[in-house]
């Protein structure tokens, strides 16, 4: 199993468009990851996805879900870090042009 996880602290009086957001994403992601974590708390929202393989997860990491994923963390965040195995994902945007 390959685990994907995005962890926000949301800016102020966004948090509930970003849950929104996730929500709307859900089904999609049950469809390509056969399990999925979501919590929030006070100070911040994580999401984690479970991928059979990496294949599956580079498969979810080029998809337009994944891209309306990092566009609101990227909109409705302050913080964020997201992680593959424990190791810190960057510049995703340009990896995927």
């Amino acid at each position: 199993m390959t685990l994907f996880m995005i962890t926000v602290i949301p800016r102020q009086h966004k948090r509930l468009e970003l849950i929104q957001t996730l929500d709307m994403l859900l089904g999609s992601l049950k469809k390509m990851s056969p399990e999925i974590s979501f919590f929030d708390t006070p100070r911040y929202i994580s999401l984690r996805l479970h991928f059979v393989d990496e294949n599956k997860m580079n498969q979810f990491l080029e998809s337009n879900e994944f891209a309306v994923l990092e566009g609101a963390v990227r909109t409705l965040g302050t913080q964020s870090i997201m992680t593959a195995d424990g190791a810190e994902i960057k510049n995703t945007l340009n990896k995927l042009k």
